[in-house]
């Protein structure tokens, strides 16, 4: 069979003959075997990566199988598959060259005899999509302080977060509590929700009387500093419940996402990119109807939205 398959013409006597034929099949001329392969985005799996689909074409001699064959960029071929023609599913990197390799054997498995290789189309991947995720972030207070009315520290007495005028010795004080806001929430994509609980032991009113709020960029609580000026609702300040005990505003949790102090930005941005280290009580009244304490732990929760 091999010369017949390299004969250029064959003759039946003097005539020559267009095919020859061996038990019905035919044998000259010899089948000229051709391998094709392309490959096609089919999806783009956002968390992974995206995913390409090959398929390929022989004629000729049937091939008992293929191997399969891919790269990005400059790497080196990376066998993917053995076995059936296809087509196949294969994934790849993101923002890259992909290509792939054909080869077809006359026996399974890639053995045999190679009959043919072939090399795709080459194609650009795009770059991994944008996803966003929110996530929940709480911690609490991981320093506080009590100033008096000079702004030094007070270190007379048990430690409280005070605040108000009860009388000339401390003056009108004023409390500090930063925490450890985690970096990611530094620059993300936008901070959704700023709520703080914080337990009031004692006001100078039997019923309870009204605190307010500073947000402050103070490191370090040594000494009194950072601070944002008084929290202000529609351009008044704000000002929260101070039960005697109880939860500050009534309530275990309350949002001040939404808040400003004069000529400065949300206390969410705050947070995101002015780099806000907390909060601090400062009297809502003047005279002793101003004056009482809070608890060292306070709470702050943090949701926002990061890029993925």
């Amino acid at each position: 069979m091999a010369l017949l398959n390299t004969a250029n013409k064959l003759y039946i006597g003097s005539t020559p003959a267009t095919a020859a034929y061996k038990n019905g099949i035919k044998v000259w001329p010899p089948l000229v075997n051709s391998l094709a392969a392309t490959i096609a985005e089919i999806a783009v799996a956002v968390a992974t990566a995206p995913w390409y689909q090959i398929t390929t074409v022989y004629g000729g001699v049937v091939p008992g199988s293929y191997k399969f064959y891919s790269k990005t960029g400059s790497a080196s071929w990376v066998l993917r598959h053995t076995g059936a023609q296809g087509p196949h599913n294969f994934d790849t990197l993101y923002s890259s060259t992909f290509v792939m390799k054909v080869e077809a054997f006359t026996g399974a498995d890639g053995t045999g005899l190679l009959l043919g290789t072939t090399t795709t189309n080459t194609v650009d991947t795009p770059a991994k999509p944008v996803t966003q995720v929110q996530r929940v972030w709480s911690g609490t207070a991981v320093d506080t302080t009590t100033y008096n009315g000079s702004n030094g520290v007070r270190t007379d007495g048990p430690e409280r977060c005070y605040y108000g005028y009860f009388g000339s010795t401390q003056g009108l004080q004023k409390s500090q509590a930063r925490w450890d806001i985690p970096s990611e929430i530094r620059n993300c994509v936008s901070v959704d929700k700023v709520r703080m609980r914080w337990w009031n032991v004692w006001h100078y009113w039997n019923s309870g009387g009204r605190v307010s709020m500073v947000g402050h960029h103070n490191t370090n609580l040594n000494t009194y500093g950072g601070s944002t000026g008084v929290l202000l609702s529609g351009g008044a300040q704000a000002t929260w419940l101070a039960p005697k005990p109880g939860w500050i505003n009534g309530t275990e949790w309350y949002d001040l996402a939404g808040l400003t102090s004069s000529g400065r930005p949300s206390i969410a941005e705050e947070i995101r990119v002015q780099g806000l280290q907390g909060f601090g009580l400062v009297t809502a009244a003047s005279g002793q109807g101003g004056y009482g304490y809070a608890s060292t732990d306070p709470v702050l929760e943090i949701t926002y939205t990061v890029r993925m």
